[in-house]
């Protein structure tokens, strides 16, 4: 078996990783028919290439929620998405409902954060190379 995705797939599906996130994939036959639906309201997100979407997000068609690139999200950023993130996991009402769907939210600083991702990222890696993953190319068996 020879596992291939496209870039925004790949994405999506190191978000999910990361984040312990349920989200279903919903192959789709390039950029244009994701953004109409998008826009129709028939899907709730997607992972793309932002040349796709920037004209809407302009537009305020769309909502970007993070994008992926070489330079940091601004640090005055982290600290808001950090504080408003910890103040919903001291609401009774959110862990509830993340323990309900079987995750354990972790909450904390940044740097827990940080540290937390570098831990799943060793673990996975491992598991990556055990099943014979080769960077760039997916699993093979």
């Amino acid at each position: 078996m020879v596992l291939s995705a496209s870039a925004p797939h790949l994405t999506g599906e190191w978000f999910k990783a990361l984040t312990d996130t349920a989200i279903v994939h919903v192959p789709y036959k390039g950029g244009p028919p994701v953004l109409t639906d998008l826009i129709g309201g028939h899907v709730q997100m997607a992972f793309g290439d932002i040349v796709n979407y920037l004209p809407q997000l302009r537009d305020g068609k769309l909502r970007a929620l993070a994008v992926t690139s070489a330079k940091r999200t601004p640090q005055p950023i982290v600290d808001y998405l950090n504080h408003t993130l910890n103040k919903l996991l001291a609401a009774p009402a959110l862990p509830r409902h993340l323990a309900f769907d079987g995750a354990d939210p972790i909450g904390g600083t940044p740097r827990d954060f940080a540290e937390c991702i570098q831990t799943e990222l060793t673990r996975w890696a491992g598991v990556v190379r055990a099943a014979g993953g080769k960077p760039g190319l997916g699993i093979e068996d």
